[in-house]
């Protein structure tokens, strides 16, 4: 599914296939415990790292792609979707599987 960028979010979309490819192999996400992607969009990044670290955890703010996100990843036990602003959340409890 294709969205428009919003400009008050400063949103923009990651789309080519071989550069998400290449960033997801960069972090290394094998078998880790926990990766948290701000701002998954539409998906680009996300594909490749699914089912790699063992909890994948999706920060999304805006409302019209939490929505898409939740349909897609519906199944996917290793995802965990928080409809949030990632410069609000509190992450300190993350800091323990770094």
């Amino acid at each position: 599914m294709k969205f428009a960028p919003k400009k008050s979010l400063g949103q923009n979309f990651l789309q080519d296939e071989t550069i998400s490819r290449w960033i997801a192999d960069q972090i290394e996400p094998d078998r880790v415990p926990l990766v948290v992607e701000i701002g998954p969009g539409q998906c680009a990044l996300t594909e490749h790292l699914l089912s790699r670290p063992k909890q994948l955890v999706l920060i999304e703010k805006d409302h019209r792609l939490v929505e898409y996100l939740e349909e897609r990843f519906v199944d996917e036990d290793n995802v965990n979707l928080r409809h949030e602003d990632a410069t609000r959340l509190d992450m300190r409890p993350w800091y323990r599987y770094g």
